[in-house]
């Protein structure tokens, strides 16, 4: 009975593990993208401006 306790005690520590990890993974994705879109609207002024058209 105390093994199936501390495989139990384990699985739960480890899902709460696995949550954490993906709250954080979905973090990363938001900021990765976020400066995704940063970095391509910057590059765009920059292309408008080497054409000389300043917005």
């Amino acid at each position: 009975m105390n093994d199936i306790a501390a495989v139990a005690g384990q699985l739960a520590e480890l899902r709460a593990s696995l949550q954490q990890t993906q709250l954080e993974l979905e973090g990363t994705v938001l900021v990765a993208d976020a400066e995704r879109i940063r970095s391509t609207q910057f590059i765009n002024q920059l292309i408008l401006c080497c054409y000389g058209i300043v917005p």
